[in-house]
């Protein structure tokens, strides 16, 4: 997605209100510059979703491999204690 600033018609609107032609030209190319390069679209945020929910996955299989990882463990720990008791 592209990002849509009428520079021209925001220099007139400046100019209108009172700016000099120059004063509003150099706000207008200002404003774009701040608009281009710093703004996120919906498609960068859309990507950024993307790339949380692909982490978020790798994270859940993550906690369930710790999971079953401490079950077998504190099965083994507590068979061995039970053995022990016996």
């Amino acid at each position: 997605m592209t990002i849509t600033f009428n520079s021209l018609a925001f220099k007139d609107t400046l100019v209108e209100g009172g700016f000099s032609d120059r004063q509003a030209a150099v706000l207008a190319n200002a404003i774009w510059e701040l608009v281009a390069n710093t703004l996120a679209t919906k498609d960068d945020l859309v990507a950024l979703e993307q790339r949380i929910d692909v982490k978020l996955a790798h994270l859940k299989v993550e906690l369930l491999m710790w999971m079953v990882s401490l079950t077998v463990v504190q099965t083994t720990i507590l068979g061995a204690m039970l053995k022990l008791l016996r």
